[in-house]
């Protein structure tokens, strides 16, 4: 889909909408799949560290910390209609690895199957960082100096009386304060969003931290005896 834009405006919205689409389910189907496997899981730490869904939720924990790290890259973009959730493979990826945890119910090695995901989101983030986010917003301040210039030579036209030049400042004025309140919402939502990371990174933390007390807890007891 990502290659199909390039071949008119037609295929192009038509791809923005469905790799759009698809980003913005992954999120609702990943945190409904958590849901389902929490429930089934124990309210102890100790017990749910010996549960055999144990693994498959450390999985999906995983995936929804890079799917949040993805919308803290993309997602201010997207909602501004700047740009579309080009990485289609990484798409198809996350896909394959979902239907992987919806199918499967033990896995042998579960670092591989995050594996190509970590590389790829990675990849597209930097990808994003270093090509994209420059180029939209030399695109956001080129249009602000339209903007500005356009309202100027209105100004210089309409000089003839004072009543006009006061509208046009009073109208650049609030076109600008409108711009600046859009970047602060959108800095404002790039912090909600990377605390809440920051969170799913801390309970992840104390997940791992518990059960490397418990599994060495369980490897003292068997070595004692």
């Amino acid at each position: 889909l990502s290659r199909l834009r390039s071949i008119s405006k037609h295929f192009h919205r038509l791809c923005t909408e469905q790799l759009n689409r698809g980003y913005f389910q992954l999120e609702i189907i990943v945190h409904d799949l958590q849901k389902q496997i929490k429930t089934k899981l124990p309210r102890r730490e100790s017990e749910r560290h010996k549960h055999p869904l144990s693994t498959k939720f450390d999985i999906i924990s995983s995936l929804d910390s890079r799917i949040q790290w993805l919308k803290l890259t993309f997602g201010s973009s997207i909602q501004n209609s700047l740009c579309c959730f080009y990485p289609g493979r990484l798409l198809d990826e996350i896909y394959s690895v979902l239907n992987h945890l919806k199918t499967q119910q033990s896995f042998t090695n579960p670092r591989t199957l995050l594996q190509e995901t970590r590389d790829m989101s990675s990849m597209a983030i930097e990808h994003f960082r270093e090509h994209i986010e420059p180029k939209l917003q030399q695109t956001r301040f080129a249009s602000l100096t339209n903007l500005r210039n356009n309202l100027s030579t209105f100004s210089s036209n309409n000089n003839t009386t004072t009543n006009s030049n006061t509208f046009v400042c009073h109208h650049y004025k609030r076109s600008t304060n409108v711009i600046l309140r859009r970047q602060i919402s959108t800095l404002n939502s790039r912090i909600y969003k990377q605390n809440v990371i920051v969170k799913s990174q801390k309970y992840q933390m104390k997940h791992y931290k518990q059960l490397l007390y418990t599994r060495t807890k369980i490897f003292n007891k068997s070595s004692s005896t």
